[in-house]
């Protein structure tokens, strides 16, 4: 698989994960979290973060830091 494919088919399964609640559930929430971190893992190996991106909320206000250096421990990688 491709990572191309494989960023597609997470970013699918983020989506359904997001309609998979109560009654309405098209599978087990369980489920599609072991195939996202399946192919998170899969998408890592396959690559090295270019930059890492740290997420902020202030005064009603979203923004977002990227970085190359001095990265928080629970900033999220990027990758191209």
């Amino acid at each position: 698989m491709s990572l191309d494919a494989m960023k597609q088919a997470l970013e699918a399964l983020e989506e359904i994960n997001k309609l998979s609640v109560g009654e309405n559930a098209i599978c087990l929430p369980a489920e599609i979290d072991r195939a996202m971190d399946a192919l998170r893992a899969a998408i890592e190996q396959a690559q090295e973060p270019v930059a890492w991106r740290k997420h902020y909320e202030n005064s009603g206000y979203t923004y977002y830091d990227a970085r190359w250096k001095n990265i928080p421990p629970d900033a999220e990688p990027l990758y191209l």
